[in-house]
């Protein structure tokens, strides 16, 4: 119980007083609250006891917190795997048995190394910076699973229903940042609209690729990635954004009907697309960010169809991320109420009732506010940079706080 205690206090209890003493400053600047946490928190080992119970309190202090503290202050963790330090030496442990361990963590890592530092600083620096600004309550695992890091030129990035919305955002932000784009979706006009204005968006005016495609259709998914590696010779980031929302409850008569192609479009085109490019993502030691959604936390009724899709994306991103490293990184991203067009579509919901959901959920969210798809983007942006090169494997909530609030 003594050492009970003194993880505790210095873990967590240092971390709730000193947050507490900096509320009323934190408050006049909008600023920010970053713990570091641990994946301890939720990978219990025997003989740690205090030390993940004390990791355990910090992530459930920094969700607390974050409802509280919104608007004016955003909360979040970092949890970081085996990570160079001197913890060892400080815990007592002897150097050989140290290297021993680290060796070992090292080889069950994906990436097949153990962090730097750097690696968790990066993080923080995100989480405070105002790309983001959306991103409260949130834990970002920095576990394996630097200059000029935002820059992407000379890199092919493909995002698939990029026609609009989110994928629009995601577009365009890599190629303010000196990507070569492919802009695709469905419908021709809105391709060749963004494709433009993603042209107009390059510092160099690099012209993106323009492919009008339906990623439910196994043909059209070999065609994309064909011409993408005509057109640019090479794959650095694949971004799985294309996706539908339809709303059905499981008595209704058509509800498989909604159920298979809500699947086809938001599960089955992420995977195929990603078997498809593996070849080329080794090649270039690539990237997989696939565009979940806090829906595969938070089931809701009549979401059943949209939210299995959702989990599926979450899983694959994990099981991927085994499979796939070190060559690979593959992570996801889980938006809540983001700013776009899928209102207007066909959702089975009745329009007029939108607006009125939309108030409900902003209401409950710490930040009181909707996010824009450039929220989105620059968390996708941050997990295809070096800055997250020790990132894999992970989910990254872009919610501003509603997934633990959305149900109150």
């Amino acid at each position: 119980m003594k050492v009970f205690d003194k993880v505790i206090r210095t873990n967590l209890r240092a971390y709730v007083k000193l947050s507490q003493l900096a509320i009323p400053y934190l408050e006049e600047t909008n600023g920010t609250i970053i713990s570091i946490s641990s994946i301890a928190s939720t990978h219990p080992t025997k003989l740690g006891l205090p030390y993940d119970i004390s990791k355990a309190g910090v992530d459930m202090m920094t969700k607390v917190m974050a409802l509280e503290l919104g608007p004016r202050i955003r909360v979040n963790t970092i949890n970081p795997g085996a990570t160079q330090s001197n913890i060892g030496p400080n815990a007592g442990l002897p150097v050989q048995m140290m290297k021993q361990f680290e060796d070992l963590m090292a080889k069950r890592a994906p990436l097949q190394t153990i962090g730097r530092p750097l690696d968790i600083a990066n993080a923080v620096v995100f989480l405070a910076s105002k790309d983001a600004q959306f991103i409260t309550g949130a834990n970002l695992v920095v576990d394996g699973g630097a200059k000029n890091s935002r820059d992407f030129t000379g890199k092919v990035v493909l995002v698939t229903g990029s026609s609009s919305g989110i994928g629009e955002g995601i577009a365009k932000l890599f190629s303010v940042l000196g990507a070569k784009v492919v802009v695709t979706g469905r419908k021709e006009d809105q391709v060749k609209r963004v494709a433009q204005e993603v042209q107009e968006l390059s510092p160099k005016r690099l012209k993106p690729l323009a492919v009008v495609a339906d990623v439910t259709k196994t043909d059209d998914l070999n065609r994309l990635l064909n011409q993408t590696i005509q057109t640019f010779g090479k794959l650095d980031v694949l971004v799985n954004n294309a996706g539908i929302g339809m709303f059905a409850g499981v008595k209704d008569k058509n509800f498989m009907k909604s159920f298979d192609l809500i699947n086809r479009v938001n599960l089955r085109a992420y995977l195929r697309l990603s078997q498809l490019s593996v070849p080329y993502l080794e090649e270039t030691n690539g990237t997989i960010i696939s565009i979940s959604s806090i829906a595969s936390m938070l089931p809701t009724k009549l979401g059943m169809a949209y939210g299995i899709s959702k989990s599926g994306v979450d899983m694959m991103t994990k099981v991927l991320a085994l499979e796939l490293g070190p060559k690979i990184r593959v992570n996801a991203v889980n938006p809540g109420l983001i700013e776009t067009n899928i209102k207007t579509g066909n959702t089975g919901v009745d329009p007029d009732l939108i607006p009125i959901f939309e108030a409900q959920m902003v209401s409950r969210t710490p930040l009181k506010m909707r996010g824009k798809p450039l929220d989105v983007a620059y968390a996708v942006v941050y997990l295809a940079s070096k800055e997250a090169q020790f990132v894999s494997g992970a989910n990254l909530v872009v919610d501003g706080g509603l997934v633990y609030n959305a149900g109150g």
